[in-house]
């Protein structure tokens, strides 16, 4: 790769400064939404939103090196290594020794000492879900596919037990809404579509058992974890601590959450997820699973600021971000109507 010049990113950055937006100093960057802040600010510049790379690389723990004599970005995380530099639109994915040349649709550029890239390049780089919302001007990253799971507050039962609400409900609202659920429903999609056009009550126990499925994983994973020691000698025995939990947490099905099946003269059944008004914020507020006539489609509201809440599809391979809408059901089931009617 053909080593920039100096000058020539110099150059570059005077050109791309003059275009840039003014509305660039008030882009919010949310990581896993965490708002991220920063000493240079994001900015937009030739209608493409550019990002401090630093900044973002060590919020994901990577190490970020800067080679000033080539003008040269390395930043490493695992066994991936990306190699810029700066007024050159190729990059470099190497990923155990294999290389692959990514192609930047706007060159880096410095601004006060910090590398601002392309955000379409974060995604592209490092495999996250990276998504700009207009209207509020934000960008969310996503770390975590879907049906991969991410690092979620550890719960120790040998400790304040009580106090590991807020955690315990997180971790089983996250396994299930992003990965129990839709595996269920991918895995045997022709059945599910089946039931959802003649007996949709049927799909009923299929969702509140991938919740107990999330449940039981995360408190065996909570026992294990733990200090405590635990004479289980029969998986009935597993099962009546189990429950005890379950009531202590309040993390039956019904605690939780109202399963509906709605009509749609659009869609026909539409099974609607409303999560129960438990004293613990959750991650997702509705969920739906409906048929566009030939597949299974599966979308979450999950929250991302105060007053509106990214809404998400799931699919097989990964996730869908449609940015912010305000969090009722009737927004929510109105930009899916319209999202599926435009057969995206």
């Amino acid at each position: 790769m053909k080593k920039p010049a100096f000058a020539a990113g110099i150059l570059i950055f005077l050109l791309f400064l003059g275009s840039a937006s003014a509305s660039g100093p008030n882009i919010k960057v949310f990581l896993d939404n965490r708002e991220l802040s920063f000493d240079v600010a994001p900015m937009v510049v030739n209608e493409r939103t550019m990002v401090p790379l630093r900044a973002i690389g060590e919020a994901l723990e990577a190490k970020v090196e800067w080679d000033p004599l080539d003008q040269k970005i390395t930043v490493t995380k695992g066994d991936t290594v990306n190699i810029l530099f700066l007024g050159d639109s190729a990059a470099q994915k190497i990923v155990n020794g294999k290389t692959e040349i990514l192609q930047l649709d706007a060159p880096p550029f410095a601004v006060e000492g910090r590398t601002m890239v392309p955000l379409r390049y974060l995604s592209e780089s490092f495999d996250m879900d990276v998504t700009w919302d207009g209207p509020s001007q934000s960008v969310f990253i996503v770390t975590h596919p879907a049906g991969i799971g991410f690092s979620n507050p550890k719960i120790d039962f040998s400790q304040d037990a009580a106090g590991q609400l807020l955690a315990l409900h997180s971790n089983i609202r996250y396994a299930f809404e992003q990965y129990e659920l839709p595996q269920a429903l991918f895995e045997e999609e022709e059945q599910i579509l089946s039931a959802l056009k003649s007996q949709p009550d049927s799909i009923l126990n299929s969702i509140a058992y991938a919740w107990q499925t999330a449940a039981d994983s995360v408190l065996i994973q909570a026992m294990t974890d733990s200090d405590l020691s635990y004479a289980i000698e029969s998986e009935e025995e597993l099962y009546l601590l189990l429950d005890a939990l379950y009531e202590e947490f309040q993390l039956f099905t019904s605690d939780v959450m109202d399963i509906l099946v709605g009509n749609s003269e659009t869609l026909g059944h539409v099974i609607m997820i409303q999560y129960a008004p438990l004293d613990v914020p959750s991650i997702c507020t509705y969920a739906a699973i409906l048929s566009d006539g030939e597949h299974l489609r599966y979308f979450t509201l999950e929250t991302s600021l105060d007053q509106y809440y990214m809404l998400c599809e799931i699919t097989p391979s990964g996730r869908i971000n449609y940015g912010l809408i305000q969090n009722s059901w009737e927004t929510f089931f109105s930009r899916i109507l319209e999202i599926v009617e435009k057969g995206n």
